[in-house]
Parts: C-alpha cells; sequence; structure tokens
C-alpha cells in the first residue's frame, strides 16, 4: 500500500539565533501532534501511537482500517527525483488498465525508465 505523510521542519535559524522561536516552534509541533485527532477526523492517519489507540480515534471507521495496514505501507524513496517518477506512474497503470500494454510489458518499461532517470 503507498503511504505519504506529512512533515513539520524547522529550518536552521541565520546567524541571529532566536531560542526562544525555536521553543515556540517545537512547542506548537507538539501541541499539534498531541492533538491530532482533528487531523485524523479529517481522513488521515496520525503518527501518534497513543492517539491512533485512543477511543476517539478507534470511533473512526475507515481511518482505523487504515492504520491497520501499517505493516504494508510503503513510501516512496527519498530522492529529489521523485517527482520524475511520480509523473511516470499513471501512465503506465493507464497502459495495464486500457489493455494496450501487459502488465509485465508496461513495469518492465517503466523500470527501465526509472533506471534511466538514476534516482
Amino acid at each position: 500500500m503507498w503511504a505519504s505523510s506529512h512533515q513539520f521542519v524547522l529550518p536552521p535559524q541565520g546567524r541571529r539565533k532566536d531560542e526562544n522561536r525555536r521553543k515556540a516552534a517545537l512547542g506548537f509541533y507538539g501541541w499539534l501532534s498531541r492533538n491530532s485527532v482533528a487531523w485524523a477526523k479529517a481522513g488521515h492517519v496520525v503518527a501518534r501511537r497513543s492517539i491512533v489507540r485512543s477511543p476517539e480515534f478507534q470511533a473512526l471507521k475507515h481511518q482505523v482500517v487504515l492504520a491497520g495496514q501499517e505493516p504494508y505501507w510503503k513510501f516512496q524513496p527519498a530522492t529529489h527525483k521523485i517527482i520524475e517518477v511520480e509523473t511516470r506512474l499513471p501512465p503506465t497503470l493507464e497502459k495495464i488498465f486500457l489493455g494496450t500494454a501487459t502488465p509485465e510489458q508496461a513495469l518492465k518499461a517503466l523500470n527501465d525508465e526509472i533506471k534511466r532517470i538514476r534516482i
């Protein structure tokens, strides 16, 4: 099962470091994580396992099913060329679904393209 995620990034500060701003940002990230059941209600599986185990999350029919599939989640490789790879998958699937190529033919061609991209 293809999975994706959202991340928050705290970029490095320049020459004028402000520890209060850094602590405020980290505090916000912590608060958001502790209160992520609202994120789950929007259709997401949250990262904090204590939230996933909570009764409020467990009451979310679809998200519970998705969370149960975690052992099968596969994330795309971390590469700056992921968009180049990602944009080639839909046309490949289309060929398979429309019957213009066998799954073996289409996936071999996709694999050859990915190798040329050299992710």
